[in-house]
Parts: structure tokens; sequence; C-alpha cells
């Protein structure tokens, strides 16, 4: 996203490094991983804007000039009071750390609530907080299970692969009867299917009982019910949706950066001589260019999953456009469908 701007880049990063690992001498209390996320997200509206007006400092701002031009900017995008008042406290956060870090801002701090509420009348009272306590317990299941799963990745994809091969198997058997003359329930009278019908003979006809493909990963996995295709089906749809937790929970990307992870988003990369997670994604305003986020090791987890459970997915699906192209983010409804591109987060998420 700041390529073209290296030194607010550069800028950018020290920032981010301060607050991830508290480097400030006045004994504050850390954020936590993710609430130095939210803070990122937060000041790099603030880092778009002054790339656009060809600024190569966040102490451009004691211009006053340019503070109006970037109340402005912030007004024209219609945030709700709750999003510019975090925006100004990101604000007030790289000030707060900027005589650590030697960097000259020379910006007096940010009367946020007030700020905000002088320059918007949403309140924003809409926005629902998931209690601090509970989020904690959502990333805990998710981390756990997909930490649970990567070991038996490849047995999981080839039981899935084993499933579809073996509905397609008593498929091909039982269209054959059919053209061969034999009668079934499922043909109606006026020549029609009925589907329900159809799908219970499939199975009637399937080489081999789902069960005793699933058993081999069942035995791995003892303390998971699998005990017949649609407790995998649930258990998979598990690890997707905990895999997007993870991913989304750690980096703070929005929906619309997620659903283009690919198995090449996470990469590593150096800073001041420490080692980050990094996911990168396309973005709508900058076309074919990649934005970056910081995010935690399990992310690399949730990718490296994602990545082998969906091998066979990705080489046949669909995808809505090519921007969404190798999508981790795909899921195989039903075993007569092909596979598609999640788009019911909210559904999938409340279910988790």
């Amino acid at each position: 996203m700041f390529d073209a701007a290296p030194e607010l880049q550069r800028e950018l990063k020290i920032f981010t490094v301060g607050w991830l690992f508290n480097a400030s001498p006045k004994g504050k209390k850390a954020l936590s991983f993710s609430g130095a996320s939210s803070r990122l997200t937060d000041i790099k509206k603030v880092y778009s804007f002054l790339k656009e007006q060809n600024q190569t400092s966040l102490a451009a701002l004691s211009s006053a000039p340019l503070r109006l031009k970037l109340d402005n900017f912030l007004q024209e995008q219609g945030y709700a009071q709750g999003t510019l008042e975090q925006t100004f406290v990101a604000i007030n956060g790289a000030i707060g750390d900027a005589g650590w870090h030697n960097i000259p801002l020379d910006i007096k701090p940010i009367k946020s609530n007030k700020e905000a509420q002088r320059l918007s009348d949403k309140d924003g009272q809409q926005t629902l907080v998931i209690p601090e306590r509970l989020c904690h317990a959502i990333y805990g299941k998710a981390i756990a299970l997909i930490e649970e799963a990567l070991p038996h990745a490849q047995l999981l994809a080839d039981t899935e692969s084993a499933l579809q091969d073996n509905y397609i198997a008593g498929k091909r058997i039982l269209d054959s009867k059919v053209q061969q003359g034999h009668s079934y329930t499922f043909m109606n009278g006026d020549g029609s299917i009925d589907n329900r019908k159809y799908s219970t003979a499939i199975a009637d006809y399937q080489p081999r009982e789902p069960h005793s493909l699933i058993s081999p990963l069942a035995e791995k996995l003892p303390h998971v019910p699998l005990k017949n295709a649609n407790e995998f089906k649930r258990y998979l749809g598990q690890l997707i949706t905990a895999s997007y937790i993870v991913c989304g929970g750690f980096s703070g990307m929005r929906d619309s950066e997620l659903d283009k992870l690919t198995p090449n988003s996470y990469y590593k990369d150096t800073l001041s001589g420490r080692v980050h997670h990094m996911l990168q994604s396309h973005t709508f305003k900058l076309g074919e260019k990649r934005e970056t986020w910081v995010t935690a090791a399990s992310s690399k987890t949730a990718i490296d999953l994602m990545t082998m459970l969906t091998k066979r997915w990705r080489s046949e699906a669909t995808y809505p456009d090519e921007k969404y192209a190798d999508s981790l983010w795909l899921n195989q409804s039903a075993r007569s469908v092909p596979p598609r591109l999640i788009t019911k987060w909210n559904e999938r998420l409340q279910r988790f």
C-alpha cells in the first residue's frame, strides 16, 4: 500500500513495532496483539491521506491547513464518531511514542472524543462490541482446532476427496442402470426427478460405506465426532471458519480483504532485527497492488491448513471474479454441486 511512499512506510512500521512490543519507557500497559492491529488499521487512514498529499511524515499535520484538509477528508468518508475517535487515538499513540523513536512530530495531542463529535453526528450505536472474555474464548477455540488438525491436513484432504469420488462412482452406477431401463422411485410419472430420493438412491450405490473412508481420520482424532459423512462435513466447516477467524482476528483485515487470501498470502518480514508474520491481499482501491498486514504465527497455521484442505476445490471452483482467483475460502455445500466461494460469513461465524 505504501511501497510508493517509503518514508511513510518506514515511519508507520516503526510506530507499529513500538505498539506490538510496548517499546516505550512510560511503563504503560502493552496493547494486546489485536489492539495493536486495530490501531494500525485506524492510523492507516491518516497515512493514506498523507500519501495522497505527497507528504513524508505524520509531522506534516503540524501544518494547520493540512490538518484542516485531513478533517475534511475524514468527514467526506462518512465515518461514525467511534471510528473517528479511534483514528485520533491512534494519532495520539504515535505522538506519545514519537520522542522515544526519535521522530520529531511537533503535534499537540488531539482531544479525540471532542474532535470526533465535531466532525460527525453519527454516534455508531448500531455497532455491537464483543466482550473481551468472549473474544479470547473464540480465538482460543479457533487456534486449538487448526493446530490439532494441521498434522492430519493431508489425511483430511484425502478423506474429502475419497468421499467425493465415492459419490461420483455411485452416481455413475445409478445413472447407468437408469439408461439400461431400470425404474426407481425417484423417477416421476411426468419424467421429472425427485432430487431428494435421487440423492438417497446414489448413496445406496456408492462402492464403499462413507464410514469406512472416514475411520482412518477418526482414529487420529478420537476426540472429534466423526462417525459419519455429516459429522465429517461439520468438522471441515469448523476448520474453515476457525482459519478465517484466526486470519481476520490477528490481522485486522476487512472481509473484502480476507476473502482474497490465497496459499501465497503469508510471508515473513524482518524489521529492526525482529521477524514479523505478515499477510497480503488484493485491495479494491489499488487494483493489482498488494496491501500487507502484521499478523500472528497462528495465521501461518491457518493458511497452511486451508492450502491443503482446499487444493482440489480450488482446481474445480469457478470464481466470481479473477481477483478472487485461488482464494482459500471455498466450500462444497453438497456432493452434487461444485465448490463455491463462501459469501455468507456472518451465518458461519454465528454458528461457530
